[in-house]
């Protein structure tokens, strides 16, 4: 097996250390070497130990599902005996929807500066009722509602004369993950799924979406909430991951 160089950096967690894996073995990850991947993973947990690095548990359950999955391509089991264990088909499902939400946390992270979180409002006066009626292209994912909100955030930006303008600074802690994460749990547990494209509807600006997008990628990396596309490939759904007895 080649040698690999890798940076031993704080990892966000397993799925982010087996993501740089895969990216440094210039793999897809639905063409993941199980045998390959395992042994590197295990080299850089021996690594971390080495250096006193302080390592998460979860970084040690994906070790021990990994040679599991390893084990069992090696010497498959009855199926009887196997059928409540991961597969491997689930742990890449769960890695790609992680790579899905981490890269479009990045993404936001780069267009998000705290010191520009401010809210803006010219004067303005209406003399008369306006309707406005809202209508909703067919088969947007809430990808594109995203996009679309964040161009109109930009836009509105844009039009915005600063300089009679009156500002009020929003408190960056406004929102935190954590109780996004906990609000999240309880309305699965009383919904019991949940459109993504609903969280950033309800969201009252680009803070909130953005604490939104963190709180399930977290979820997800934890094992707590699942995602999948309906039916078509469209709507993102979140629903709570069944609890072993």
């Amino acid at each position: 097996m080649e040698t690999i160089n890798l940076r031993l950096e704080n990892f966000e967690g397993p799925f982010d250390l087996l993501l740089k894996l895969i990216k440094v073995n210039k793999m897809e990850i639905t063409d993941v070497s199980l045998l390959e991947i395992t042994v590197q993973y295990m080299a850089v947990l021996r690594a971390m130990e080495e250096l006193d690095l302080d390592i998460a548990s979860e970084f040690f359950v994906l070790a021990a599902t990994l040679i599991e999955l390893k084990s069992r391509e090696l010497l498959p089991r009855p199926k009887e005996e196997g059928k409540d264990l991961p597969t491997k088909e689930t742990l890449l499902h769960q890695l790609k929807v992680y790579e899905y939400f981490k890269s479009r946390a990045e993404a936001l992270g780069e267009r998000y500066h705290p010191e520009e979180v401010v809210a803006t409002r010219l004067p303005m006066t209406l003399e008369e009722e306006v309707t406005v009626e809202l209508v909703i292209p067919p088969n947007w994912g809430p990808e594109r509602f995203f996009l679309a909100y964040m161009e109109l955030l930009d836009r509105q930006k844009e039009k915005v004369n600063t300089s009679t303008a009156i500002e009020r600074t929003i408190p960056l802690d406004l929102y935190k993950v954590e109780d996004k994460m906990e609000e999240l749990h309880q309305r699965l547990r009383g919904e019991g799924r949940v459109r993504f494209s609903e969280l950033i509807f309800e969201s009252s600006g680009k803070q909130e979406a953005i604490v939104y997008f963190l709180a399930v990628l977290e979820l997800v990396r934890n094992f707590e909430i699942t995602v999948h596309q309906d039916q078509g490939g469209g709507e993102l759904i979140l629903e709570e991951r069944e609890r072993e007895a």
